[in-house]
């Protein structure tokens, strides 16, 4: 959502369809797992190695950017004054 000032719906979509493709991802090949013979056990080895594939991609690109993991600073305490005055004024104008 820090990159996403003029479209935050464009971007919990797009934060929702990734969380579906990951969740059947992980259906996926848990199956295989199975289906594979590995036993009961081996969905959780391999969300294991799948948690510790993304975090490891996690701290690449963190270390990419110099070693930041955030986007983004603590909003300025003027920032919620701002928004609640022009959402004061937005419904004045559409009463």
């Amino acid at each position: 959502m820090a990159y996403a000032d003029h479209a935050p719906t464009l971007a919990s979509g797009a934060n929702i369809a990734a969380f579906n493709v990951g969740n059947a991802f992980g259906a996926w090949l848990g199956g295989l797992t199975l289906a594979a013979g590995l036993g009961y056990t081996s969905p959780l080895w391999a969300g294991a190695a799948v948690t510790a594939a993304g975090l490891v991609v996690l701290l690449l690109a963190a270390r990419a950017r110099g070693g930041e993991l955030t986007t983004r600073g603590p909003a300025p305490a003027h920032a919620h004054a701002d928004t609640a005055r022009q959402d004061r004024q937005t419904a004045s104008v559409e009463l």
